[in-house]
């Protein structure tokens, strides 16, 4: 639960407009912010989880160093214009692919519509989503966040899923972001495939072992093995396998002997 302060109700921008006191969950914010841009919300969040902007913006470097997103620079929660705040189509496509890897992540940014009441205040809040995107503008859509500023122009992050794949697309200072943003989740999907190697706990080999009272043990996948290849290749992927050898007893169940790619 958080406790809204002053300075989150009084950013500036787009708003879910709240109110110095109130309280609200952790999950209400995040709808409020990754549906309807709530500054206000963004920067609740913040202090909640790190006790200021500043601190939560070293976090946010912190994080996207971690993920590969070299070429962005974070101070502040929401994305208002500064000098230092920036970012690359690229990172943008790097940090979205973690976090929609979050079950609640995935679901919030993929929900159009959302209706919070705040039955002791006597109030209702009815949130929709910026992201168009999600009411019939592209099958299968499924998130993820709408930008706009004076300084970086109209940008969108696209999500969509087809078939088990799932593509993603960026677009900065875009002239019309829906149709751009659509047309390049179009092309990767009718360009490219997901080929399905291995299930996660698909028993792949038995391999022997010696010195134990079993003569083989299974091998099984950890996660999931595919791989993305383009339509017009007619290539079919083969599994390469690199297993230790001779294992000997103990084993343990979920012990790593191997990979495979």
């Amino acid at each position: 639960t958080v406790t809204i302060t002053k300075e989150a109700s009084g950013v500036e921008g787009s708003s879910i407009y709240l109110e110095v006191g109130e309280t609200l969950t952790l999950e209400e914010l995040l709808y409020g912010l990754m549906l309807h841009s709530g500054n206000d919300a963004a920067v609740a969040i913040a202090e909640a989880i790190a006790g200021s902007v500043e601190d939560f913006a070293v976090l946010m470097n912190d994080r996207a160093r971690q993920l590969g997103a070299r070429n962005s620079h974070f101070v502040n929660p929401h994305g208002l214009t500064h000098p230092e705040h920036l970012s690359t189509a690229y990172d943008l496509a790097v940090i979205t692919r973690a976090a929609l890897q979050n079950p609640l992540f995935a679901e919030i940014v993929a929900t159009p519509v959302k209706e919070l009441t705040y039955e002791e205040l006597g109030r209702k809040v009815v949130l929709y989503n910026t992201n168009r995107l999600l009411r019939g503008g592209l099958p299968g859509a499924d998130g993820v966040k709408t930008g706009t500023t004076g300084a970086a122009g109209p940008c969108l992050i696209a999500s969509a899923t087809r078939d088990g794949q799932r593509l993603i697309a960026v677009v900065l200072n875009a002239s019309n972001r829906w149709r751009e943003s659509s047309a390049l989740l179009e092309w990767g999907f009718r360009n490219y495939a997901l080929a399905r190697l291995g299930g996660a706990g698909e028993v792949l080999v038995h391999l022997p072992v010696r010195g134990g009272r079993r003569r083989a043990v299974p091998v099984a996948f950890r996660e999931e093995l595919a791989v993305v290849v383009p339509r017009s290749s007619g290539a079919v992927p083969q599994v390469q396998v690199d297993l230790k050898g001779p294992l000997r007893a103990p084993l343990r169940a979920g012990e790593v002997v191997g990979r495979a790619w």
